[in-house]
């Protein structure tokens, strides 16, 4: 494992040099494969509490006060290119069950993936209308 872990370090100094410092999710997940307990500087850091210290907000009351039951959602890539879309999802749609239509529909592995509104990151364990507010309705 060390070895491996020297390998990788070498490589993202090397990535790093040839893009002009654009390595830094390289470097990043380096860290993490290095430091699988979240450990830093000697101190071991509790992932999981940190987790449990900023709870998504319940946001389902918005989408009843907004009266908003199906929508549409359009995902797409970094790219910006659409990947996957879905017809008929409520508030009550789990989060998981968009991640597996996705990897079904791409072909990819859910454990690489992380399905994002703007800047924030879409708990699988929890229900669309827990994660996000409802969509913004025409005047």
């Amino acid at each position: 494992a060390r070895l491996i872990m020297q390998s990788l370090q070498r490589c993202c100094r090397s990535l790093s040099a040839a893009t002009g410092g654009c390595a830094s999710l390289w470097t990043a997940l380096v860290s993490r494969c290095k430091n699988p307990k979240g450990q830093t500087d000697g101190h071991e850091v509790d992932v999981r509490a940190q987790k449990k210290t900023s709870p998504r907000p319940r946001l389902q009351h918005q989408w009843d006060e907004a009266g908003v039951g199906v929508v549409e959602v359009v995902v797409r890539a970094v790219s910006g290119n659409v990947v996957y879309s879905q017809d008929g999802v409520t508030p009550g749609t789990p989060v998981g069950k968009l991640m597996a239509g996705i990897c079904e529909e791409t072909g990819s592995r859910g454990e690489v993936l992380q399905l994002l509104a703007g800047a924030s990151i879409l708990d699988q364990g929890l229900r669309l209308g827990d994660c996000l507010g409802p969509p913004a309705l025409p005047p």
